[in-house]
C-alpha cells in the first residue's frame, strides 16, 4: 500500500504547478499539457509508415503509474516517492503505425516464421536501433525498452525507451535517431529536442 505523502513534502516547483492545476480540482491539466506540447514530440512519415516520438518527463510517468494503481487525478498520494523511480533516466514513448491504419506488426509479414521474428525483434531487440546523438557527436545508446503486445487490439505498435541522462549537463540539444532494420526505411529517422524544453517539466 502506498504511503500517504503530505502536500508539504512535495517538491516546491511541483507544489506551485499543482496549485494551479487544483483550480480544476485535479492534475489532469498538467498531464494534458505534456500531451499537447509540440516541443516534446516529433513525427516522421516515410511512405506507408508513421513514427511518433514523445518525451515523457518523470512527473508524467509517476502520475501515470499512480493512475494505474487506482489514484484519481486529484489524488497525488505517493507522487513524491514515485518520482524517485524516474529520476536517473530519460524516457520516450514511440509509436509505429501505418497511414492506412493497418496492423504495423503484420506489415510485410508473409508467414508465421516472419511473424515470430517480428515479435522477437519488438520484445528483445528494437531498442538497439535507437540512439541519441548529441551536438558534440556523442552517441548515447538506449538502456532498454518495453513493448506490450496488443495481440490485434490495436493496429499501432507502442514501445517505451530508456536512456541515461548523464550527458544532459554538457549539451543544449540532441537528436533521437532510429535506424530501421525491419520495415524497409532506408534513411535514419530523426527527432530533435532542446534540453531546456524537456527539463521544464522535471519537477524532481
Amino acid at each position: 500500500m502506498l504511503k500517504k505523502v503530505t502536500i508539504s513534502k512535495l517538491p516546491f516547483i511541483l507544489l506551485v504547478l499543482l496549485s494551479g492545476a487544483c483550480k480544476q480540482n485535479n492534475v489532469y491539466s498538467l498531464m494534458s499539457e505534456v500531451e499537447k506540447d509540440e516541443k516534446l514530440c516529433g513525427e516522421v512519415l516515410v511512405e506507408d509508415i508513421k513514427i511518433n516520438c514523445h518525451y515523457r518527463p518523470p512527473f508524467y510517468l509517476a502520475m501515470r503509474e499512480l493512475l494505474k494503481s487506482g489514484n484519481e487525478y486529484e489524488d497525488t498520494t505517493g507522487l513524491s516517492k514515485e518520482l524517485g523511480n524516474y529520476d536517473d533516466a530519460l524516457y520516450f514513448d514511440i509509436r509505429f503505425s501505418l497511414k492506412d491504419e493497418g496492423n504495423i506488426i503484420l506489415y510485410n509479414v508473409g508467414d508465421r516464421r516472419m511473424y515470430a521474428s517480428r515479435i522477437d525483434y519488438l520484445n528483445n531487440h528494437v531498442y538497439n536501433d535507437f540512439y541519441i546523438l548529441t551536438k558534440n557527436m556523442q552517441k548515447i545508446k538506449a538502456l532498454g525498452h518495453s513493448f506490450q503486445n496488443s495481440f490485434g487490439a490495436s493496429n499501432a505498435c507502442d514501445i517505451s525507451l530508456v536512456f541515461p541522462k548523464s550527458f544532459l549537463e554538457k549539451e543544449e540539444e540532441f537528436e533521437l535517431i532510429y535506424k530501421d532494420r525491419v520495415y524497409g526505411i532506408k534513411n535514419k529517422c530523426r527527432f530533435k529536442y532542446r534540453i531546456k524544453e524537456l527539463m521544464k517539466y522535471n519537477f524532481n
